[in-house]
């Protein structure tokens, strides 16, 4: 809610972990989650496409791009990367390249160094994987 007491419907979306997971998971399945289709493949490419806007590039419908710009936003991440932000830098990270989805709930004021620490986390799920 806004300071008048209206919904702010720009930003910000507060949801259980569980349902972050789900929203990347939506996402990382090409529109489907548990064998049903929510949104068609044609949005979910159209969604995490840059956009052609004279805006920012990176940034598809309502998905930050780690690509679409002149460089990367997080360069040690995979291009192909997108993540949705939540308040005070919650963050749900699709990296479709390693069929991974990343969570991040906690609070930070200020920057979280996330090009740091989901490098670290993919690594090591890159590792796991071998």
């Amino acid at each position: 809610m806004d300071a008048a007491g209206h919904f702010v419907g720009s930003s910000y979306l507060y949801a259980s972990a569980r349902d972050w997971a789900r929203m990347g998971q939506l996402m990382l399945n090409g529109g489907t989650l548990n064998g049903h289709r929510i949104v068609t493949e044609q949005w979910v490419t159209r969604a995490t496409q840059p956009n052609t806007s004279a805006n920012e590039k990176a940034y598809g419908f309502q998905w930050w791009l780690n690509s679409g710009d002149d460089q990367l936003r997080f360069p040690d991440l995979p291009s192909e990367a997108f993540f949705a932000n939540g308040n005070r830098q919650q963050i749900v990270m699709v990296v479709p390249s390693q069929e991974s989805v990343i969570l991040r709930l906690g609070w930070t004021e200020g920057s979280y160094p996330v090009n740091d620490r989901f490098r670290e986390i993919l690594s090591k799920l890159s590792d796991g994987k071998n």
